[in-house]
């Protein structure tokens, strides 16, 4: 195999390796943002009691990140949406590196 063959195949697998990245870009997210009375099952918590008490600025799920409070305009009960991703992630985080 010749400099420039080799020089070729080098190309051609960095552009599949683009092509494969724009792809990716490309697709629709999975982003899914559910109440609080379906998220507990999703997230893997023994009842909707033990994912409220985990909502918080200084606990794992936090207001304004991971969780969006959509309640009606004049209620005092706050009403909890969670983005399931970044709820995911969040999870992932090791405990230390959290903000």
């Amino acid at each position: 195999m010749s400099a420039l063959e080799s020089k070729i195949d080098a190309m051609a697998a960095e552009l599949a390796a683009l092509r494969a990245e724009v792809a990716a870009m490309q697709r629709p997210t999975k982003r899914r943002i559910v109440p609080a009375n379906e998220a507990w099952r999703e997230l893997g918590y023994k009842n909707y009691a033990a994912l409220w008490r985990k909502i918080g600025a200084d606990r794992l799920y936090r207001p304004g990140y991971e969780v969006s409070d959509r309640r009606d305009p004049g209620a005092k009960s706050p009403v909890w949406y969670f983005d399931l991703e970044k709820c995911a992630a969040r999870d992932e985080q090791i405990a230390a590196t959290r903000n």
